[in-house]
């Protein structure tokens, strides 16, 4: 597929994921946009050792900031605040 007029978006994504501490970053878009290639374009200029996870969500609705959580991690939203709950309380419980 050919790539066209996406330097400038390709060139801000690197100096993005060049940063550190490096985080997890996101791209979304319409359908069709070109996600897709700008990903492989910008995979093909990273480092070797660099890990990319690819989770393509065209098959799966959402509507929510939960739907969405779901899709990413495969957890209940609910149980993300019980989970960092805990996390702090152990963490707590471990300073003291």
């Amino acid at each position: 597929m050919e790539f066209f007029n996406r330097e400038r978006e390709k060139e801000e994504i690197l100096s993005i994921l060049r940063q550190e501490p490096r985080e997890i970053n996101f791209i979304y878009g319409p359908i069709n946009s070109g996600k897709t290639t700008l990903i492989q374009k910008l995979i093909d200029n990273l480092p070797k050792d660099y890990v990319v996870i690819y989770i393509n969500l065209r098959e799966r609705t959402m509507s929510s900031y939960k739907d969405f959580l779901e899709a990413i991690f495969d957890v209940r939203y609910e149980g993300i605040l019980t989970k960092i709950k805990n996390l702090v309380i152990r963490q707590k419980e471990t300073v003291d």
